[in-house]
C-alpha cells in the first residue's frame, strides 16, 4: 500500500472533504466499507445523520456502498470529522481499526481513507492498482 498524508485543507485555504479525496479515485467497481463516521451534512437513504453515524458505529461490520452512492453521500457532506472507509471487491472479513489497516492484511484492500478528530487525511492506495501513480499526483495536488 502507497500512504500518503493530507492536510483538511486545500491549498486554497477550503475544507479538504470526503468527496474532494474521492474525486481523485478513478470511478471504480469495488465495494465501500464505511467503518466508522461523524460528521456534518445529509446522511443517505433520507437518514438523519446522528441515527446514520449511530448505524456505522453499531454495524457489525461496515455500512456498504457502491462507489455511486458513496459519491453521492459525499457530495452531500458538509465536513468529515471522523471517517475510516476500506474498497475491496467484496464484503470485508472484520471491522478493522486503522493501525490494523497500516499492518500486512490477510486480504485484498485498494483503497483506506481515514481521517481522525479532522486533524489530516491518510489514504492508502494499492500499489497494484492501475492508476496509482496518477491517484497520488493528484492528491498530493490538493
Amino acid at each position: 500500500m502507497r500512504w500518503i498524508t493530507l492536510s483538511t485543507r486545500k491549498k486554497s485555504g477550503e475544507l479538504l472533504d470526503l468527496y474532494d479525496v474521492l474525486d481523485a479515485i478513478p470511478d471504480n467497481d469495488y465495494v465501500w466499507h464505511l467503518i466508522e463516521f461523524y460528521g456534518f451534512g445529509a446522511a443517505p437513504e433520507g437518514m438523519n445523520i446522528s441515527d446514520f453515524e449511530q448505524l456505522v458505529l453499531w454495524s457489525e461490520i461496515s455500512y456498504t456502498f457502491s462507489w455511486l452512492e458513496l459519491r453521492q453521500f459525499a457530495r452531500g457532506l458538509h465536513q468529515t470529522i471522523d471517517c475510516l472507509l476500506v474498497a475491496n471487491r467484496g464484503m470485508i472479513r472484520k471491522k478493522y481499526f486503522f493501525d490494523e489497516l497500516r499492518g500486512n492484511l490477510e486480504e485484498f484492500v485498494a483503497y483506506v481513507i481515514y481521517v481522525n478528530d479532522g486533524e489530516q487525511w491518510e489514504v492508502a492506495v494499492e500499489e497494484g492498482e492501475a492508476n496509482t501513480e496518477s491517484v497520488v499526483a493528484t492528491l498530493v495536488s490538493l
